[in-house]
């Protein structure tokens, strides 16, 4: 982290980021649990998981901390913690993306995220929309209730999971802004847990890709907190 910049969330960012990738990996192994119980090929199973991680991250920050406030934005099918001002957002980008330039900003409820108005109908449960989709008139007020949830944070910190079936080889979190293309600028990533045998291994590409955009269920484990790897995540020259 920047010596310029405080912690993320203050005097909470240690415990926080200890609490989260305890959650983030108990809720992966879950799903690799579940995907094998189906006998599936590729990800279908497992990509259900996008759902589950809110879940899971607001159960566990709301158990610690009773008094913090989470925030359903309209039309999505989950809830999100707001710890000061800012909006912490879980996220396995799809198919295990690099989130540096996996889209994020993909329907009305993730643009609301950013104060934006939506280009496109909300979903049944805020599933991703076609790429290839042509964008239609939204109802003015759902854009108004948009903007009012959206209304009760400053910033948004997205805390993204890299992971398949078979590992999650790197977390990372940091404070966010929406590229105009719908992919995220970490304005200044830090990696908070990374699997040491893969760390500097690519994963390998899916075998099979889902023919839609695939979400999550719910899901809640314990387990042992891992003892996270602090370090600065080398963004490259192009910074996105």
């Amino acid at each position: 982290m920047s010596e310029d910049r405080p912690p993320l969330f203050g005097d909470r960012t240690d415990e926080l980021r200890k609490l989260v990738v305890t959650e983030l990996l108990a809720t992966h192994r879950r799903h690799v649990e579940a995907q094998k119980a189906s006998g599936q090929s590729g990800q279908i199973v497992y990509g259900a998981i996008w759902h589950a991680l809110p879940a899971n991250v607001v159960h566990a920050i709301t158990g610690r901390w009773p008094n913090t406030a989470s925030l359903r934005l309209p039309h999505a099918g989950y809830s999100l913690p707001i710890i000061g001002d800012t909006l912490l957002v879980p996220w396995r980008p799809p198919l295990g993306g690099d989130p540096n330039n996996t889209p994020f900003v993909t329907s009305p409820s993730r643009a609301a995220m950013f104060h934006r108005i939506p280009e496109s109908e909300p979903t049944l449960f805020d599933i991703e929309p076609d790429p290839t989709s042509v964008p239609v008139e939204i109802d003015p007020d759902l854009l108004r209730d948009i903007q009012a949830a959206s209304g009760q944070y400053e910033r948004v910190a997205v805390v993204a999971m890299e992971s398949d079936p078979t590992r999650v080889w790197r977390i990372t979190w940091g404070e966010v802004v929406a590229n105009a293309d719908g992919t995220l600028r970490f304005l200044d990533p830090v990696v908070i847990y990374t699997d040491d045998e893969f760390a500097d291994t690519p994963p390998a590409p899916p075998l099979t890709k889902p023919t839609t955009a695939v979400r999550d269920d719910d899901s809640f484990n314990t387990g042992v907190p891992p003892k996270p790897i602090i370090r600065k995540r080398e963004t490259g020259t192009d910074d996105r």
